[in-house]
């Protein structure tokens, strides 16, 4: 892997990593109201614009209603129970009513809370689902047959009447109610398919009463279903709304939703909200991990998908045995000719006879001691050894005996030993050691 190949990979990364920062981010319409989802119907734009407007505190929490209620703290607050559907155990009732005796309010957004998971004197049943569609919604557009509701709040001191119409497909639930004593009705809603797809509601958010004209067909019955109601609870208040996605990231930014969710909120005067999502589906978004994080944001998670594909590129392109030139060697050549005549040039340069004699004699004692068994050294018996000789290499002892004592008198000698000496005593050894 050389460096140009990575210098390649690195700026293909960083040219996906441009390209997909600056791309138009892709909407998710996936219900989630998560606070760390930012898409439409995510909660992450909702929390943080109610903990900067409410006076009284907004936060959010993943605690249940059993731990809330098991908590010491003495300030009353507003508890807001967000989810797709809430059925509440015995011990969640039980949790409701012990916050409800110390003076917290309890706020209830769902699609489906049945009644026979609550006591009988709650009265009420929220009916709904939360399969929003924009496909579907922008078929009906372009049809003109675009399914509206009508929403309305009631006049209530200090605020006047609001009302306005928005997409039915945002408010498909609403509450029944079983027994209308106890029960206040907030927001109300009325179908009907908008073929003009206009606005009913002014700038200042005042409703002004379609007319009866070509392009707007009302329901037969025109039956206003409650989505927002209040009732009286063990000395306190429960607030139970029927569209979870108004109270989103889309529904705090669309300017006829927005007044809504503070009207709401508004019931609760100065006492602080919180938000559980104790309650909200597993499969709901979580990114608490940074890996999570970066696979939420698009430019990122292209950026780790490209990594990952340049890291496969890798592996298969160095996986390989890589193919090198294999040298040819060559065979060891014989270096004991030239040792030969590097030895034999110092002796010529130091011109030591009896040194280089004195050596070959060794070397021949030794030869004869390792072959023969036989001591030459031992000058005592320098006749045993001479016709010893004799009988192994097949010359005659006298000869070999002479030999003996001619070396050992050079080597005895103090003065310098000839060429020629050197050269007759030196043959004559070599010979006995060939004959051997």
């Amino acid at each position: 892997m050389n460096r140009r190949f990575l210098l390649i990979i690195g700026l293909a990364l960083l040219v996906v990593f441009l390209i997909e920062w600056n791309a138009p981010s892709k909407f998710s319409w996936k219900a989630t109201y998560s606070h760390r989802d930012e898409q439409p119907f995510g909660c992450a734009v909702m929390d943080t614009l109610l903990s900067r407007s409410l006076t009284g505190g907004y936060s959010v929490t993943h605690r249940t209603l059993p731990q809330m209620a098991a908590e010491k703290a003495n300030v009353k607050r507003v508890i807001m129970v967000q989810t797709p559907g809430f059925s509440p155990s015995q011990t969640d009732m039980r949790a409701i009513n012990r916050l409800l005796a110390k003076g917290n309010k309890l706020l209830i957004v769902t699609y489906k809370f049945n009644y026979d998971s609550v006591p009988p004197d709650w009265n009420v049943s929220i009916y709904g689902n939360d399969n929003f569609n924009p496909r579907l919604l922008q078929r009906t557009i372009q049809e003109r047959q675009v399914p509206m509701s009508k929403l309305r709040w009631a006049k209530q001191k200090p605020y006047a009447e609001y009302a306005s119409s928005i997409y039915s497909y945002f408010v498909e639930g609403y509450i029944q109610i079983h027994k209308a004593r106890e029960i206040d009705t907030l927001l109300t809603r009325v179908n009907y398919i908008d073929e003009t797809v206009s606005d009913t509601v002014t700038s200042e958010g005042v409703y002004v009463e379609p007319a009866k004209e070509e392009g707007v067909v009302n329901s037969p019955a025109e039956e206003a279903l409650p989505l927002i109601v209040s009732m009286k609870k063990n000395g306190s208040e429960v607030f139970l709304c029927s569209s979870p996605l108004l109270f989103t990231n889309y529904g705090m930014l669309d300017n006829k939703i927005r007044p809504i969710i503070f009207r709401l909120f508004s019931q609760f005067g100065n006492m602080p909200v919180v938000r559980t999502e104790a309650y909200l589906p597993k499969d709901a978004i979580n990114q608490e991990t940074p890996l999570v994080y970066f696979l939420q944001q698009p430019p990122l998670r292209w950026a780790i998908y490209t990594a990952l594909i340049g890291l496969i590129i890798f592996f298969v392109f160095t996986a390989r045995r890589r193919q090198r030139i294999i040298p040819v060697v060559k065979d060891p050549e014989n270096k004991s000719l030239e040792f030969v005549k590097l030895i034999g040039t110092l002796y010529h340069q130091r011109h030591d006879n009896r040194d280089l004699l004195e050596k070959k004699y060794i070397f021949f004692c030794e030869t004869v001691r390792r072959q023969f068994m036989i001591d030459v050294d031992d000058t005592e018996r320098r006749a045993d050894i001479a016709e010893r000789l004799s009988k192994r290499i097949g010359k005659p002892k006298e000869e070999i005996a002479g030999t003996l004592q001619q070396i050992t008198a050079l080597l005895a000698q103090k003065s310098k030993i000839s060429d020629s000496e050197m050269r007759t005593v030196i043959d004559a050894l070599d010979n006995m050691l060939n004959e051997s």
